[in-house]
């Protein structure tokens, strides 16, 4: 969906730079492409026709500081970017990071990649495995972290005590053993937003150790559904703040 989508807009821009003449026809049928490529993408109808008129407004009405098809090519990747967001910075220090999301969204892999790039900026990362449900879950981050050198903790070596806590037990005990360690992820289950007690085991780790950072993880195949999920566990975690 993202490639289609990614092909459709690079042809657009193509077919700006190699215009004769930028005019309300030329506009509207960019305009029409742009629209096509975005409800392809599964992008609301409301958001597309936002951004298709700021863009038509924008190409004939401002002044023009570049010549017409730079200015055009502009006003869309300005456009764009003001629907997509710009990224978040987040800090290289110390810090405690919980990684939230679906099944099957990448989330682990996605653990310990964060990991590596902390790794790589000098930072001591560490990684928990909260998944106690995913049979081999926490062998898939096992593995993964051996192959980057860094950290993992599934409380496997818990006593009885400790275990029987479950995942707030290993949790728990994970901060305690990465405590020299710069940057720890948490890696908890994979959820739907409407699972109230996995839900509610979320709220319960982000209670027990206030992480700085909060992940949510998602697969933008997913379309406007990312809307839904990310509303959902925002609005659960930011209640309990």
């Amino acid at each position: 969906m993202l490639d289609k989508l990614s092909s459709s807009l690079k042809e657009t821009i193509r077919k700006i730079a190699k215009a004769k003449r930028i005019d309300k026809q030329t506009v509207d049928e960019i305009v029409r492409d742009i629209q096509r490529a975005l409800i392809q993408a599964d992008v609301k109808i409301a958001l597309v026709k936002e951004i298709s008129s700021r863009i038509r407004e924008r190409s004939l009405k401002e002044k023009l500081v570049l010549n017409p098809r730079e200015h055009v090519i502009k006003v869309v990747y300005e456009e764009l970017i003001n629907i997509i967001g710009r990224g978040v910075e987040v800090p290289l220090a110390a810090q405690k990071i919980m990684m939230v999301g679906l099944h099957g969204t990448g989330k682990t892999s996605s653990c310990a990649k964060l990991a590596r790039y902390y790794q790589k900026k000098g930072l001591k990362p560490a990684v928990i495995c909260a998944d106690v449900y995913r049979p081999a879950a926490a062998e898939q981050l096992r593995q993964l972290c051996e192959k980057i050198g860094v950290p993992f903790y599934d409380g496997a070596n818990l006593p009885l005590p400790e275990r029987e806590k479950g995942v707030m037990g290993i949790v728990n005990a994970g901060v305690k053993e990465f405590e020299k360690y710069d940057v720890k992820i948490i890696d908890t289950a994979g959820r739907h937003a409407l699972e109230k007690d996995m839900i509610k085991e979320i709220e319960d780790i982000k209670k027990a150790i206030n992480p700085e950072q909060r992940f949510l993880v998602l697969d933008a195949s997913i379309g406007q559904q990312a809307s839904v999920q990310a509303h959902a566990l925002t609005m659960q975690l930011e209640s309990q703040a």
